[in-house]
């Protein structure tokens, strides 16, 4: 979805607007001809793969440790 939203938002379309596949494929084509929606693409991938609670590009790893979800407690709750 990273990718695709963008790229429907440029040209102003939505999901239900791609009707056929010479469609999807013109707009595909035509968005990899405009630099702008690369990029905004590009920054829209960029953004779900990265995790900004983490430094660097890869998870911690205390995070890669975890062997079931941590379930948050009243605790963690109540000091904010």
């Amino acid at each position: 979805m990273s990718v695709v939203t963008p790229m429907l938002a440029y040209y102003e379309l939505t999901g239900a607007d791609m009707t056929s596949w010479p469609m999807v494929f013109d707009t595909v084509k035509n968005a990899f001809s405009n630099p702008y929606v690369v990029v905004t693409m590009g920054v829209s991938v960029f953004n779900a793969v990265i995790d900004p609670t983490t430094a660097g590009l890869c998870d911690s790893s205390q995070a890669m440790s975890y062997t079931e979800i941590k379930k948050e407690t009243d605790e963690t709750n109540s000091s904010s």
